[in-house]
């Protein structure tokens, strides 16, 4: 029963605990962009993943998030844990594509707030 206990002081503390340590409410994002938090945003940000075709994630992996019309918005490296985090133009459909000529994409609609993709990018290794 002790446990069930603590594990609830831990979830109910997670949210507030994570928003602590990566910083809440506006500012500039990793890319310089000014970011509202009230009313609309100007920006977003996105944030996903990076896996071999093993599914470990991969660091160091190049990935754009490219316009309807194939330009490029962000670009962003994937970090350690494969994380991968873009800002793009909020209320506009997208792709985010690893980058390279083989690279793996996925379409995103138009989204107004953050998003975290329920899904990874999967970027081919050489074996």
């Amino acid at each position: 029963m002790q446990h069930r206990h603590l594990l609830a002081v831990v979830v109910s503390l997670g949210a507030p605990l994570a928003c602590l340590l990566q910083g809440c409410g506006g500012g500039a994002d990793a890319f310089g962009s000014e970011v509202q938090t009230a009313g609309k945003s100007t920006s977003i940000r996105i944030e996903g993943c990076v896996v071999d075709q093993h599914y470990i994630p991969h660091e160091g992996v190049a990935v754009r998030a490219l316009s309807p019309d194939g330009q490029t918005l962000a670009y962003a490296t994937s970090g350690r844990r494969g994380e991968v985090i873009v800002s793009v133009p909020a209320g506009m459909p997208l792709a985010l594509k690893v980058d390279r000529d083989d690279g793996e994409w996925m379409s995103l609609p138009a989204r107004d707030r953050d998003s975290m993709l329920d899904s990874c990018l999967v970027a081919h290794t050489r074996e």
